[in-house]
């Protein structure tokens, strides 16, 4: 799905964002502390900062809305009017596939 969003796995974000993803369906609460539990964790899982996930993820978000705002939100089936934060698109994405 991530990939149908118009960013491929050149971008670092985008395992990220898999990671964080997968983790958030294992985890649900996790996506009510973003900064403070799931992307520390993520950040552990690929050996690297808690900063550094957040910059990617939200590189990843702003190349996929950039591209097509309408395919993405099709994709997830909500309505952004503006381009979603970290924690909603991954908040979406995981609503998304379970």
């Amino acid at each position: 799905m991530i990939a149908q969003m118009g960013a491929g796995y050149n971008y670092k974000g985008t395992a990220m964002m898999e990671r964080a993803v997968l983790h958030a369906l294992q985890h649900p609460d996790d996506l009510q502390l973003v900064t403070k539990r799931l992307y520390p964790q993520v950040a552990r899982e690929l050996n690297t900062t808690p900063a550094r996930v957040e910059r990617n993820i939200r590189t990843v978000i702003g190349i996929a809305w950039e591209q097509d705002p309408e395919t993405l939100c099709a994709l997830l089936q909500r309505r952004f009017h503006s381009k979603p934060t970290n924690a909603v698109f991954l908040s979406a994405v995981a609503d998304r596939m379970m």
